[in-house]
């Protein structure tokens, strides 16, 4: 990472530049199995002109960070890019705006999103190339097509290939609780998402999923992985929802800048029918990484509004939520349940009619009509029974 440059025409100033500097390099340092040049070294290319390229290939690293600062009175506008060093390509590139007054505010959100932004670009890139040499069993090569497929939405074929990814970090090396937590939260995820409480393949992915766990916790107890399968498994076989609600606070206490944390915090509160406050853990999730929100925030965001009444809302984010995930049933049932409640009989039949039709072609992907199991709240019991199952009933979905 280069220097962020000092372009606001006041030397006083630079310290904005270099505390940015110092800051996101420190943030970026988080990203597991990358290499950030230090600070110190990093410093020594203030001066010199060299070229991206040049960069490269004199300190041995395969991308670059620059930026700058300009500033009008209490404005500041703070500009980042990310380049190849080998194809010379800009990967990425945003403008943040903000004001001097609330600079620790400012630099915390522009160190937060580049983190989650360019983290995410460097992945692809690298994942990539591992793709290209199909033929090498380095374990280096196989986290790398994970974590590349880790940044596509979930999907029967994703899973497959994520779980038998892990299962080859594994086998090579046994005590990797990186590898291991990863597992057991993929595990636990698709569990949730994708399968039926009734079938056969359901309590034996949380054992499973438990197992890798427990066994990840006692190598490294710091990795939210491990919290965020555990929380899963606690909601959805021990039916312990304040167990839950304690994984999940310890999952953003040790991975506060990643968005993830907040949305799955957000959907204990929405299953406590507090969907106000699951909005405002959304917004955070997506602020800290604005450009491309992870889908499931979309989807969930689509049904907080929808518990709000507010489904004009719900619609515009269940939208955004089928744009990327165009074969998860969940979604158009959603939006059917939104336009019914908009009396758009029309658009809820559209919506619910490729449910059905994912149904048929998916029966065992867990699309089915929500059911109670005595362990929710009074509140979340009130609502499904209110206004869940008449609004599911309204658009015509099957039961």
């Amino acid at each position: 990472m280069l220097p962020f440059t000092n372009q606001t025409g006041d030397a006083s100033k630079g310290y904005i530049a270099d505390a940015l500097t110092s800051s996101i390099s420190a943030d970026l340092s988080r990203i597991r199995d990358a290499f950030v040049v230090p600070t110190a070294t990093a410093f020594t290319y203030k001066e010199k002109n060299l070229t991206v390229a040049q960069i490269g290939k004199d300190a041995g690293v395969r991308f670059v960070l620059q930026g700058g600062v300009v500033a009008s009175g209490d404005k500041l506008r703070i500009s980042a890019q990310l380049a190849d060093t080998q194809s010379g390509q800009q990967l990425w590139n945003e403008v943040f705006e903000g004001e001097t007054t609330n600079l620790f505010e400012l630099q915390d959100l522009v160190t937060a999103r580049i983190g989650n932004s360019i983290g995410n670009e460097m992945v692809i890139v690298a994942a990539r190339e591992s793709e290209k040499r199909k033929s090498s069993p380095k374990v280096a090569d196989l986290k790398l097509r994970q974590r590349g497929l880790a940044l596509k939405p979930l999907s029967e074929d994703t899973f497959n290939q994520r779980e038998s990814l892990l299962h080859a970090i594994i086998k090579q090396e046994p005590d990797n609780a990186a590898a291991l937590a990863q597992l057991a939260n993929l595990l636990a995820v698709y569990a949730s998402n994708f399968l039926d409480e009734k079938s056969p393949r359901y309590p034996y992915i949380y054992t499973e999923a438990k197992s890798l766990a427990l066994k990840a916790k006692t190598i490294d107890p710091q990795l939210p992985n491990i919290y965020s399968a555990l929380a899963f498994i606690t909601s959805n076989i021990d039916k312990d929802n304040a167990e839950m609600l304690r994984y999940l606070e310890i999952v953003l206490k040790l991975a506060p800048k990643n968005p993830g944390s907040y949305n799955d915090l957000a959907m204990w509160y929405f299953y406590d029918a507090q969907p106000k406050v699951a909005i405002e853990l959304l917004e955070k999730a997506i602020s800290l990484y604005p450009t491309a929100p992870h889908s499931s925030i979309t989807g969930n965001m689509a049904r907080c509004f929808r518990m709000l009444g507010d489904n004009t809302a719900a619609i515009a984010w269940g939208k955004r939520f089928i744009d990327t995930n165009p074969t998860y049933g969940f979604g158009y049932a959603n939006l059917a349940m939104a336009h019914a409640n908009l009396g758009q009989m029309d658009k809820a039949r559209q919506y619910a009619d490729e449910y059905k039709r994912l149904v048929k072609a998916n029966p065992n992907n867990g699309y089915s009509l929500e059911k109670l199991d005595g362990s929710e709240s009074p509140a979340y019991f009130k609502y499904y029974n209110e206004h869940y199952l008449p609004e599911w009933r309204k658009a015509g979905l099957p039961e």
